[in-house]
């Protein structure tokens, strides 16, 4: 049982203090803030080896159904080139590679950390956030997450199937398995743009197909009626598939011209109020933000974005104490609740 306080006002503070206010305030900065669990292969949290929403059935499912579609239009393509004769070999290796950047992406997609903000995670100053240095600048405005039990930086939003706080997101894309975030938000775009290509691609062989027969194309006199389903099955496919990237392309080219995640947009709309504007600092990172520092090269591939040591802390909205990373963790829960706000 509870020890109760000797002294009465003493105790009638602590009944009338919520249990997660005495449980933050009454943490030494030397005490571990939660226990440390067996890390796991796969997972979400802070203490998983490799990324990846494995508690989510019905994410998963949807991944592999990209992956089964893809597949499945590569071997039409295949054995309508092989068998039927339809198509030359470049048509082929070109369709194929087009699957498999587009495969590829969507792998790194839904293996990535989107941006889950860590428990240690303290807030940006707001001279810095405006792209001033000044010292001894006082700290932003904070906001604490109510599921997390930690810091919520502006513009990251909890995802309530991942369970963490992801910095920046723009939604979660039951189709990826995985929130679209800060560092997983060039893929994204790499797969919806692979996959237009793709699409593309499969409706122009499709229809060459219909166009060879309606010509008097001897060959396809041979077609066996399994054969002849093929060509309607990958013009169906590749329609479907043309619809889904070009909205979501429309979609995410306007989340980073505005600098607005899909998120924060419905919000604002729902509680209708005006677009947040943005400081000179976010206008000029918008592009820098979803592809990083280094070789233009590399934003062509799915590869990791890396943000220069100045940048991160500006387009992540957040900072980690090294002291804290030196102790293996820690909560800056006990100084954000004094001036901060549960969201």
């Amino acid at each position: 049982m509870q020890q109760l306080a000797a002294d009465p006002e003493e105790a009638r503070r602590e009944f009338l203090t919520p249990t997660w206010r005495r449980e933050t305030s009454s943490r030494s900065p030397e005490a571990p803030t939660r226990r440390r669990s067996k890390p796991s292969l796969f997972g979400t949290s802070e203490d998983s080896i490799s990324w990846f929403n494995s508690g989510d059935w019905c994410g998963v499912t949807t991944a592999c159904v990209v992956w089964v579609l893809e597949a499945y239009a590569a071997f039409i393509v295949l054995w309508l080139s092989i068998i039927a004769r339809t198509y030359s070999w470049p048509h082929v290796a070109a369709f194929c590679a087009l699957c498999a950047l587009s495969l590829w992406c969507h792998l790194k997609v839904m293996t990535t950390d989107p941006g889950a903000v860590p428990h240690n995670a303290r807030p940006v100053s707001a001279a810095a956030a405006e792209g001033r240095c000044e010292e001894g600048a006082e700290e932003a405005a904070v906001t604490m997450c109510a599921r997390c039990d930690g810091f919520k930086p502006p513009r990251a939003h909890h995802c309530r199937v991942c369970r963490r706080c992801i910095a920046r997101m723009d939604h979660h894309c039951p189709w990826v398995n995985n929130c679209i975030g800060a560092l997983n938000q060039k893929a994204f775009i790499l797969f919806l743009a692979y996959t237009l290509l793709l699409s593309v691609y499969g409706l122009g062989l499709g229809a060459a197909y219909f166009y060879a027969c309606e010509s008097g194309d001897e060959s396809c006199l041979e077609h066996t009626p399994t054969t002849s389903t093929f060509a309607p099955t990958l013009l169906v496919l590749s329609f479907g598939a043309l619809l889904f990237t070009v909205t979501m392309l429309a979609n995410q080219t306007h989340s980073v011209v505005k600098g607005v995640g899909t998120v924060d947009r419905v919000q604002r709309r729902r509680k209708r109020q005006p677009p947040h504007p943005l400081t000179h600092v976010e206008r000029a990172l918008r592009w820098r933000r979803v592809v990083g520092t280094g070789s233009k090269l590399r934003w062509l591939l799915p590869l990791d974005i890396a943000y220069s040591e100045r940048d991160a802390p500006l387009l992540l909205g957040y900072v980690i104490p090294a002291q804290l990373l030196q102790r293996g963790g820690g909560s800056h829960a006990a100084m954000a609740w004094e001036n901060g706000s549960r969201d």
